[in-house]
């Protein structure tokens, strides 16, 4: 059973038809600190001011599957009422905060999927040529972390993926960031239907983009997410083609995965070493590096290895959290900040979600669904089946690391990468790490065969692309156009 230690955005201490119907629902990372000040206060000041709020209204009124204006408090709000899946969108248009760039749109609002539920996105558009420019989704990872915290002021920031790509930024599950309501969601694959959902209902309303592939962008607990969704959503795929559904579309062309949790096997074991091994200085000494191997083969894998062969079973699974202390106990009592081992550790506006009548008061990390995916012992779930079905079936996939982050070591997600089950396992694990440059400047080492590719970040933590934005903007762009990564 997962129970947080520490700082509550810290999952690294975690132990770790098919009608994507939310009332089949299961009943039961963040950046680094100092480069995050500026964002996090932009955030605050800039999606507080706009988050819209949900207002029951009735559908009666409405003609589904079409869109209506609807007059709020001081905001006209546009309302879509999806048939097939019942979810209701409400969003305001071109608000001027964030995105002022002028012809460029972006909609910021809830799909609500019935009257307790509502989850919070922000869609904005690409800046070149957005009816051809690539579609992606971008989730936090906790469980429970705010996707709203990855915005940043598009017109200024001349790294943001918004120039080339179309960003649709989802708080989910239900209770992260925005999104509000009486959910119980407590594992990656019940949030998996409300993102099928409110895509389904999205592509419906917005359908000058339903033709376009769709990439998913994530990191830390993103690596379940990322790796779940997308398997999710092709088993959809299998079921339309096969003619028992009849739900739109939707192609995964391209799979970010940044500091990733995955695979519990692989990543307690990698921790150990990255403590011992790192290069930028031993956080352990060799001794105590020894003691926790033996306590990883000793108690740790075996526990690990149980829930892997039987994931239905609660009391197996939930044994990784007592068997697994060896994060824990590595990341406690730092006096360093443990996603970015170069700093040292540190520790809503009332006013402002009064003005605005928020519904939900905005949180970089909820508690609440952290907890409850700590209940089901989510994160003793290997994701490592699901990644490797997603790289089988050909979607370019790019899976980087900062290389000072301890929570989501790069040891551990190299391993995974070369881990990952398909025709080029072989070939992938056997190839050595390369420079990779941007513009000359060599910016940290990669590797790729085939659709998969691997990149370390230097001088970079768990948010990587924050601390390199420059490489995770070419590096971006070059997995969007379904390419395998180059320096430059």
């Amino acid at each position: 059973m997962l129970r947080p230690t520490g700082k509550k955005e810290a999952h690294g201490l975690l132990s770790g038809g098919f009608l994507f119907s939310p009332n089949n629902r299961i009943k039961h990372s963040t950046s680094s600190r100092r480069p995050l000040i500026t964002l996090r206060a932009f955030v605050l000041c800039c999606l507080l001011v706009l988050a819209t709020t949900y207002v029951p209204l009735s559908s009666a009124a409405f003609k589904k599957d079409e869109w209506h204006r609807v007059k709020g408090d001081d905001v006209t709000y546009q309302y879509f009422e999806h048939a097939a899946t019942g979810v209701k969108l409400k969003v305001e248009k071109n608000s001027g905060i964030c995105e002022e760039t002028p012809g460029v749109n972006h909609y910021p609002g809830y799909a609500s999927f019935n009257e307790d539920e509502h989850m919070y996105f922000w869609f904005v558009e690409g800046r070149n040529s957005p009816t051809i420019a690539p579609f992606a989704i971008n989730l936090a990872g906790g469980p429970g972390g705010a996707s709203m915290a990855e915005l940043t002021p598009t017109s200024s920031n001349t790294y943001n993926l918004n120039h080339t790509v179309n960003m649709i930024y989802i708080d989910q599950p239900i209770e992260a960031g925005f999104s509000y309501g009486l959910n119980v969601v407590g594992s990656t694959d019940a949030a998996a239907p409300y993102v099928w959902n409110l895509l389904q209902a999205f592509f419906a309303g917005f359908d000058e983009y339903e033709n376009q592939d769709l990439s998913i962008i994530t990191s830390s607990y993103g690596g379940h997410y990322g790796a779940v969704f997308a398997d999710k959503i092709q088993q959809q795929i299998k079921k339309i083609d096969s003619g028992s559904g009849n739900s739109k579309r939707i192609e995964i062309a391209t799979l970010v995965l940044g500091n990733g949790w995955y695979d519990g096997a692989i990543q307690y074991k990698a921790i150990i070493e990255y403590s011992r091994n790192n290069t930028y200085r031993p956080l352990i000494s060799k001794l105590k590096a020894e003691e926790y191997l033996r306590e990883y083969y000793l108690h740790c894998l075996p526990a690990q290895r149980l829930c892997d062969d039987d994931l239905g079973n609660f009391k197996k699974c939930e044994d990784v959290y007592w068997k697994c202390g060896i994060k824990r106990s590595l990341l406690s009592n730092r006096d360093f900040y443990v996603y970015d081992i170069r700093q040292s550790d540190e520790d809503g506006r009332p006013d402002v979600m009064q003005a605005i009548g928020a519904k939900s008061s905005w949180e970089y990390s909820s508690d609440r669904v952290y907890k409850r995916f700590g209940l089901y012992s989510d994160s003793s779930h290997s994701a490592l089946d699901a990644f490797s079905k997603v790289v089988r079936s050909g979607v370019t996939t790019l899976s980087y690391a900062g290389d000072a982050d301890m929570v989501d070591d790069w040891f551990g997600n190299l391993d995974v990468a070369d881990d990952i089950d398909y025709d080029g396992t072989s070939s992938f694990a056997s190839k050595r790490l390369v420079p990779y440059a941007v513009n000359g400047t060599v910016k940290g080492e990669f590797k790729t065969f085939q659709n998969l590719s691997f990149l370390r970040v230097y001088d970079a933590g768990h948010a990587a692309r924050h601390d390199q934005p420059a490489l995770a903007f070419q590096a971006f762009n070059q997995t969007m156009r379904k390419k395998a990564i180059s320096p430059t």
